[in-house]
């Protein structure tokens, strides 16, 4: 069960839920919106025409240049003018005009939570409370919204749990003295599927279209961004190199196994959050903290295995693995030196500069021998990165031959022969 508690105004059909309510709610905002927009141009309108009554020459001035910009923008641009600029007057208008809002104003309340860092802030953190008498997940959102998600006991019914008094009895006590107000109560259920077939000829699925993830982790946009990110730098290959267009079957193939290994982990992680049962919890808290004083800190993405298959140099170290992403100053790496192909070398130069690979040198990274350091763990002097910030392949020499097995995948005639100075 997902509960919003969110600073919003017109949020006025509680009683509705899912795409229905959404779309209510949004023409209720687009009429007040586009009231309020005619409120203020009648305003201003019938202000300078009382100053040109009045003989203001400035006045006339502003009057004529006012309905020049009229006739020129359409009312469309002017709402949206107002509601993205003046969102926070048109907010406080309409609280006086008694169509307030409650934001959550303060602290939200845990019960008392053991092994917590001193330095974790768990009112900006997301908290996953695995306690058997109901599992309970808190995600901060933007500005003051805050979700709730509260694991449905069996026997439970949907529309009863929905209903204001149950939810204001499970948000009780973390909201206890703290003003807020319920946007949102909604149920929903998670589970983890993979589609068969993500290709047909020229057509693709990507993201949920292709596979769908629990919640848990937090992975399941990411891995939208992640298929689209792997066919994008191989559909401009084909358009703008003349790369083989068979680059594209290799979609499939590359993404399929680390979706299904994240899958595969957040369903397990659901399964060890979600027990109800005292005793098998007690069992499964003991190991987390047996297990937490040995293991190193993980994330999602260590969850994620290197590509095997593909576009990749197989049989040299890290490739397909995720390259690192380290920081120059103030800026990322990404930023430094782009997102297309890159060659990172850590010795001699490459004589042969190729138009769509930025050759970088570690001597030249302000990274604090980040790259460096890289390479030297995987015994290598260069790596070739792809577009989509997978390895590509290592190599012991200046790079020349990842060029050329580069080439090679893509199905490129360029050959590049190695020239050290």
């Amino acid at each position: 069960m997902q509960l919003i508690l969110a600073m919003q105004l017109g949020d006025l059909l509680p009683w509705l839920h899912g795409y229905g309510g959404l779309l209510l709610q949004g023409v209720w905002r687009t009429i007040y919106v586009g009231l309020a927009g005619y409120a203020v141009g009648l305003i201003i309108g019938l202000s300078l025409a009382l100053w040109a009554s009045m003989g203001g020459s400035w006045a006339r001035r502003g009057i004529y240049f006012y309905s020049a910009m009229l006739r020129a923008l359409p009312e469309l641009i002017l709402i949206m003018l107002l509601y993205y600029i003046c969102g926070d007057a048109v907010t406080w208008l309409f609280a006086l005009l008694g169509f307030g809002h409650i934001e959550v104003d303060g602290p939200v309340a845990f019960p008392v939570l053991k092994g917590v860092p001193e330095e974790a802030d768990l009112q900006r953190l997301s908290v996953m409370m695995c306690d058997p008498q109901r599992p309970t997940t808190i995600v901060p959102g933007r500005g003051n919204h805050r979700r709730w998600e509260f694991m449905l006991l069996p026997g439970e019914d949907d529309a009863e749990m929905m209903q204001p008094e149950q939810v204001a009895r499970l948000v009780a006590p973390y909201l206890e003295t703290v003003p807020h107000r319920i946007v949102r109560a909604s149920t929903y259920r998670f589970h983890g599927l993979v589609a068969e077939q993500w290709q047909d000829g020229a057509v693709f699925l990507a993201g949920d279209a292709a596979h769908q993830t629990p919640p848990f982790f937090g992975q399941g946009m990411c891995h939208g961004f992640r298929d689209v990110a792997n066919l994008a730098w191989k559909m401009a290959a084909i358009v703008q190199k003349g790369a083989d267009s068979a680059i594209l079957d290799t979609y499939q193939p590359e993404r399929d196994a680390h979706v299904r290994s994240v899958i595969g982990a957040a369903v397990g992680a659901g399964r060890y959050i979600c027990e109800l049962d005292p005793a098998k919890a007690a069992v499964r808290d003991a190991q987390f903290r047996a297990a937490a004083k040995q293991a190193a800190p993980e994330t999602a993405a260590d969850l994620i295995p290197a590509i095997q298959t593909g576009i990749v140099h197989t049989g040299t170290s890290g490739a397909g693995e995720r390259f690192i992403q380290s920081r120059i100053g103030d800026r990322l790496l990404d930023d430094v030196t782009g997102g297309g192909w890159r060659l990172f070398v850590h010795g001699a130069p490459v004589q042969h500069d190729p138009s769509d690979v930025t050759i970088a040198y570690c001597d030249d990274l302000a990274d604090a021998g980040a790259v460096r350091d890289w390479l030297t763990t995987r015994g290598v002097k260069s790596v070739l990165v792809r577009p989509d910030h997978y390895v590509f392949g290592t190599t012991q020499d200046n790079g020349i031959s990842l060029l050329n097995a580069r080439c090679a995948a893509l199905g490129l005639t360029q050959n590049i022969h190695m020239e050290i100075a």
